[in-house]
């Protein structure tokens, strides 16, 4: 055999070689990445806690609405009064102009076919902070309240903020298409009761320190609605 033939067959025999190693090799390969992801499947699963990053729109619905196991309300909401100027043709700016903090009310927040619902609802509809809020609202929709006859020149916005989520995530929804005084138990006027276009409601995050430390511990439904004696 001359050497250019031996070297060939040399060629031939390493590629044979490297060619069964491979085939061994995949189905080994493969395994290990069956068996990783399975692995990240079981930490996802068994996962409970979520980053500031992590956090969705569903997570903050969940962790706003009804009460803790303990019976205490779960989120407290900012509501703000603005008042828009029109900077140009096409702008307008807006700024504060009254706002209020319920930290008593309990929230209930669903997704419907057309509207994102949201209900502030009180256990004591005589409650000062209730009536206060329901004050500020027929202000707020009074035509004769000397704003301006221009609806577009003043909004009404909520900031929903879970407790447990530390003030660091929360729900924004603005410009209710809808509200109304209801019952909850067929008796008491003790809801507020908004509608909103879904595409005025989405996550916000608040502040800037310490996002890294952050950590959500995971809530999942059932949501417990009412309040535990």
């Amino acid at each position: 055999m001359t050497e250019l033939n031996k070297n060939n067959q040399t060629n031939k025999d390493e590629e044979i070689k490297f060619s069964e190693t491979l085939d061994e090799d995949i189905p080994e390969y493969l395994k290990n990445m069956k068996n990783q992801s399975e692995t990240d499947e079981k930490i996802l699963k068994n996962k409970k806690y979520k980053s500031i990053e992590e956090i969705t729109r569903e997570d903050v619905i969940v962790a706003s609405s009804g009460y803790t196991p303990n019976g205490k309300n779960k989120a407290y909401v900012q509501v703000f009064w603005d008042i828009g100027e029109m900077i140009t043709k096409d702008t307008i700016e807006y700024s504060d102009y009254k706002a209020l903090a319920l930290d008593k009310a309990i929230v209930q927040i669903y997704d419907s076919v057309h509207a994102t619902v949201l209900d502030i609802r009180y256990d004591n509809p005589k409650l000062e902070e209730f009536l206060i809020f329901h004050a500020f609202l027929k202000d707020f929709y009074n035509p004769n309240n000397g704003i301006s006859v221009n609806e577009n020149l003043h909004k009404l916005e909520f900031r929903i903020l879970p407790d447990s989520m530390e003030g660091k995530a929360g729900l924004i929804c603005q410009e209710p298409v809808f509200w109304a005084l209801t019952s909850s138990n067929g008796e008491d006027l003790d809801t507020i009761r908004f509608a909103f276009i879904p595409e005025l409601t989405k996550n916000i995050i608040m502040g800037d320190t310490d996002w890294n430390e952050f950590k959500w511990e995971i809530e999942t439904p059932p949501i417990i609605i009412e309040k535990n004696d």
